[in-house]
């Protein structure tokens, strides 16, 4: 820099590198500082051989740029000396939540992770059935995240979480079983019509709505499961003359009340 010739040259040498005289000549930001000028090169190669020895401290640095689909950007900048510049934060915990579900019902699962650098965390959900959230957050280090969902299908389904701060992604959790099966209508077998009639849940009201529906074209039963009253699945199907034969001995005979339902 020719300090002599430039105020503000001069202001950042004699600031920063404390200028003794003219000509110095700074080695390695400064580390070695040779006054003077000299027609040979040894005091410079010396100066030189010493700095090139010294150790230096690893300097990391970690840019992260994201884009929110707006034409915006977020840049995050980190710098570190001598150790790592960022890690990644912990691997989530395994959801918690329920395991047997009904479908088309939405539950609630929570999940957490924590962050060495006490970074802010972001959550991503796959829901084991082709589902999975964008980048929910963020969120402090360790606070909790707690997203619902809802399956349409039957079956089993395995819910698992991975975590990034603005630089890494964590590994994914151990992923949380979850079995969802379609909710039975079922509450009183026997009770055809599904209403409550004024001798109990099962009553004559049935028994003509069963007669109407096997021999005269009436309406399905309500819940197909109560309309089988004998609880088995006869050669005609679910609903058949054999639980008509079984709620008249029951209302007329003494016979056996129909089974519990499932």
């Amino acid at each position: 820099m020719v300090v002599n010739f430039n105020a503000k040259a001069y202001a950042r040498m004699d600031g920063t590198y404390n200028i003794a005289g003219y000509p110095t000549c700074f080695f390695d930001g400064g580390d070695q500082v040779l006054v003077g000028g000299y027609s040979g090169d040894s005091p410079y190669a010396s100066r030189i051989a010493t700095v090139s020895n010294r150790e230096v401290p690893h300097v990391g640095l970690a840019i992260s740029v994201r884009g929110d689909g707006h034409g915006y950007l977020t840049m995050d900048v980190a710098l570190a000396n001598g150790v790592p510049v960022n890690t990644a934060p912990s691997t989530p915990d395994e959801p918690t939540g329920e395991e047997l579900v009904e479908t088309e019902a939405e539950y609630q699962y929570t999940t957490q992770c924590t962050d060495a650098e006490s970074d802010q965390v972001y959550y991503k959900i796959d829901w084991g059935d082709g589902n999975t959230t964008a980048w929910l957050g963020p969120y402090n280090s360790g606070d909790p995240c707690t997203q619902g969902h809802s399956w349409s299908e039957e079956g089993d389904y395995d819910i698992r979480v991975i975590s990034r701060d603005a630089w890494h992604e964590s590994t994914w959790s151990t992923a949380l079983k979850v079995t969802a099966e379609t909710p039975g209508c079922c509450e009183n077998r026997g009770n055809v019509d599904a209403l409550i009639g004024p001798a109990g849940p099962v009553d004559v009201s049935d028994l003509t709505y069963l007669v109407a529906y096997l021999f005269s074209g009436g309406p399905i039963p309500p819940c197909e499961d109560e309309g089988n009253v004998d609880g088995l699945t006869g050669p005609a199907g679910m609903i058949d003359v054999s639980d008509l034969t079984y709620l008249v001995a029951y209302l007329f005979s003494g016979g056996d009340a129909p089974p519990a339902c499932p």
